[in-house]
């Protein structure tokens, strides 16, 4: 590994026998230590837990409508202008970009492949992260190929090591976090991470802020699991509707409908329900559905919309606005990041 980036100590070696490493990585250019406190003062502390993946976008000048057309239509060759570039992604990357603009200190938990790709490391540097909550996993790095048109994304991804074992949370995240930001992913994870945040107290005992992004193949039981925490869950408007399904609504229901369901079976906890270009809606104590309207935009790269928007609604909630105060100034900010992409 290139030692002017090196980010670990020499016990990280260890996990290249086959085990997990949790809690050896140190970047050498995180925050150090002097007499037990911070030397770098200032701002709200985050911690981003979720995927760290290695994206390969594949940008079209094509629609992808069309492309899919001539493809439906039996098209053998298919002759399109391309470009290629490679990044960093998943949730873990879009969230730590967002506390990195907003002057936040960072924290990131995620897996990591072993030997960890050189994108990796300039991405840590990019957004000043404290690496020290990495799991090292020996395999293959989570990758996805991305094709991107002028009319949408597609994404072919592939786990790698993520999947295997849940990334670290610490115990005293309310001693020392802010916000929480949680893509907990597979439900081989969700149980464990649950777990470890289950164990916080709420943001109104003096806790965190702890917004957690939610998955169609969630069961009545997790939703449960999160009841009255005060959570932030999110879904997309068809995740939600897939939710809805799989905890016994026969019928098909409008988005307000699923939103006033679902928000029954978390309760207490704020329920926000992206909507894309439209914006987004919240429940929590209203009886309805608040809609927040988005920014019209021109056509962009819309990849990481909906995790830029968790990181920003947790990242104003932390600062004492209101719930949507936050959600509000959210949809804002996702629609200036996305137009600079």
């Amino acid at each position: 590994m290139n030692r002017r980036n090196s980010y670990w100590n020499p016990d990280l070696t260890a996990s290249m026998a086959g085990d997990a490493t949790y809690g050896n990585g140190k970047w050498l250019r995180t925050r150090q230590h002097a007499g037990g406190q911070e030397t770098t003062p200032g701002g709200l502390r985050i911690l981003v837990v979720g995927t760290l993946v290695l994206d390969i976008v594949l940008a079209l000048k094509s629609r992808l409508e069309e492309l899919g057309a001539a493809i439906s239509t039996g098209t053998e060759k298919i002759r399109a202008d391309w470009g290629v570039r490679a990044r960093v992604g998943g949730f873990a990357a879009w969230a730590s970009r967002v506390a990195y603009r907003t002057g936040a200190r960072t924290w990131l938990s995620s897996v990591i492949s072993l030997p960890t790709p050189t994108l990796f490391e300039e991405f840590f540097e990019q957004v000043n992260a404290d690496t020290t909550l990495l799991t090292a996993f020996p395999g293959p790095a989570p990758a996805s190929v991305q094709l991107l048109g002028p009319d949408g994304h597609l994404l072919l991804t592939r786990s790698g090591g993520v999947g295997h074992i849940p990334p670290s949370i610490p115990d005293d995240l309310a001693d020392r976090f802010d916000a929480v930001v949680v893509n907990p992913g597979p439900q081989v994870a969700r149980k464990q991470i649950f777990d470890r945040l289950l164990r916080t107290k709420p943001q109104s005992d003096g806790g965190p802020t702890i917004a957690v992004c939610g998955r169609s193949d969630w069961s009545a039981a997790e939703l449960g699991r999160i009841r009255d925490t005060g959570w932030f869950l999110f879904f997309n408007e068809g995740e939600a509707l897939e939710v809805a399904r799989r905890i016994g609504c026969a019928h098909a229901l409008g988005v307000n409908e699923t939103a006033r369901l679902l928000k029954a079976r978390v309760g207490a906890s704020r329920l926000v329900i992206t909507l894309g270009h439209r914006g987004a809606l919240i429940l929590n104590g209203h009886k309805e559905p608040l809609h927040i309207a988005a920014v019209p935009v021109h056509e962009c790269d819309t990849t990481g919309a909906g995790d830029l928007l968790v990181a920003h609604t947790a990242i104003k909630r932390a600062k004492g606005f209101s719930d949507e105060e936050s959600l509000a100034a959210a949809v804002s900010a996702v629609s200036q990041d996305i137009s600079s992409q």
